[in-house]
This record gives C-alpha cells, sequence and structure tokens, in this order.
C-alpha cells in the first residue's frame, strides 16, 4: 500500500524508507524550530495538517518532548496539533521526540554548534540545559516497528535514557569535528526529559537507543558531514557577497564615471 509522506525536509526523506500493508501518511513538515515566534507558521503547519488527515489512512505524526509540560509558544502549539491529530484521526501514531540528528541545513541543536565551529564565532551555552539526541534513523526504525504491529492510537516518547548537558554536547561536537571555537556559559536553562517507560516495553531495556555511549556515537555519525557542507555553505555566501561587493563598485565607478 501506498504511504503518503507530507514534506521534503530530514525527516521527510529518513521517512522515504518505509513500508506498509495499509494506507499511511506521515506528516513531516510544519515548524522545526522551538523558539519558532510567528504565530502564522504555526497556523500553517495547522492548515496543512487539517488537510493531510484521511478517514482511512493511518496518520504519524512527529511531537516533541515539551509537548508534556512546556509553556513556550512552541510547546503549547505541539499540544494542540496533538489535540486536533487525537480528535480527527481514525488511526494515528504520534512521536514525541528529543533534538534528532540528521543531514539537514536546519538551524537544530546540533547543526548550531556545527555551524559555529565552521565559522569560529562564540556560541553561547546554557549553563543548566540538558538535551537528548537520537539518531533521525532511530526514529524511523521505531516507528516502522509500531506501523508492523498494528500499535496504533499511541503517543509514545521517543528517545535515549539520560539528557546530556548542552556544553558536554558541544564539547563532543568539537572533539568530532577536530576543531575548537569560543563559548560563553550562561547561567540558565532546563533539563528535558520524557517517561520512556513505553518505549522500554516495546523495544527492550538492551535497544541501542539505551546504550550509554548512544549519543556520543549519535554525533560522532554526522558531525564532519555536517561540518563539510557548513563549509560549502560558509564559502558559497563568501563567494556571493564578494561577487555582489565587486558588482557595486563597478557600477560605482561606471556611475562617477558620466558625472
Amino acid at each position: 500500500m501506498s504511504i503518503e509522506i507530507v514534506g521534503n525536509g530530514m525527516m521527510a526523506r529518513a521517512a522515504s524508507v518505509m513500508r506498509a500493508n495499509l494506507p499511511v501518511t506521515i506528516f513531516a513538515s510544519g515548524v522545526s524550530n522551538s523558539n519558532e515566534k510567528d504565530v502564522s507558521a504555526y497556523r500553517r503547519e495547522i492548515n496543512l495538517l487539517e488537510r493531510s488527515i484521511s478517514d482511512n489512512a493511518l496518520f504519524v505524526y512527529f511531537s516533541s518532548y515539551l509537548a508534556e509540560d512546556g509553556d513556550s509558544k512552541y510547546a503549547r502549539h505541539k499540544r494542540n496539533v496533538e489535540t486536533i491529530v487525537k480528535q480527527t484521526a481514525t488511526r494515528y501514531i504520534i512521536l514525541r521526540l528529543p533534538q534528532v540528528v540528521g543531514i539537514t541545513g536546519n538551524n537544530t541543536l546540533m547543526n548550531y554548534f556545527v555551524k559555529a565551529i565552521t565559522r569560529e564565532e562564540p556560541v553561547l551555552l546554557q549553563k543548566h540545559a540538558y538535551r537528548s539526541l537520537i539518531d533521525v534513523v532511530d526514529v524511523m526504525r521505531v516507528l516502522q516497528l509500531l506501523i508492523d504491529k498494528n500499535d496504533i492510537n499511541l503517543t509514545l516518547a521517543v528517545g535515549p535514557e539520560q539528557p546530556i548537558n548542552v556544553i558536554e554536547i558541544f564539547k563532543l561536537v568539537e572533539e568530532a569535528i577536530g576543531c575548537l571555537t569560543r563559548y560563553k556559559e550562561i547561567d540558565t536553562g532546563s533539563k528535558q526529559f520524557a517517561n520512556l517507560s513505553e518505549l522500554k516495553k516495546i523495544l527492550g531495556n538492551k535497544d541501542v537507543l539505551f546504550d550509554d555511549q548512544y549519543q556520543k556515537r549519535v554525533i560522532e555519525k554526522y558531525a564532519m558531514e555536517l561540518f563539510h557542507l557548513n563549509q560549502i555553505n560558509f564559502q558559497n555566501q563568501k563567494n556571493a557577497s564578494a561577487k555582489n561587493t565587486k558588482i557595486q563598485k563597478l557600477f560605482s565607478d561606471k556611475l562617477e564615471g558620466e558625472l
């Protein structure tokens, strides 16, 4: 049977390997920046989501750990969308996720760190912030298992067992790339976590997600590739800027010659 994927970003690309015996709609679009303040961005996601839900397809929505009890605009939006899915979709799976890591140009935590290291820019790190990282491949692995088991109409937190201090995450990224950049600690931050008891029942306690070194391996898997992609993007931006400066100078010189 067909799987419809709504979106074209990292999650959508990863979902392209999914398979199912019944119709499935995987909603991999919408607001990905947890600091988003633009109300219209949230409204666009809801409009697209409501158009994407059908009576006969299993509907998959990627939510966030923040939906549990977060008070930000993003967290409240995620809770609202979860409610819409539960009230509208006949069959659904909602996965609450931490920081998803993969190849993307979006401003994820990992990509933010890599981008700063690439450009040798200073980074502000919240001293008391803890975050969990999950490989996008493992998100799809868990989703595939749920689809295969027809384990539906559930909201499931999916991630590793222990969150990591963001300063440690940053240093692991530096170590994986082999480059250092300046950072400043600020005396703030929160600890994001989720109840993983249901996930452990499904996967078992020995799943790779619960290995102590899992998040370090995820960083090592993606850090260098993200670094090289950021190097290319940064160089392209510098080339474009230099070209624009040259054009502006030529235009200015031409005007001066005509005066």
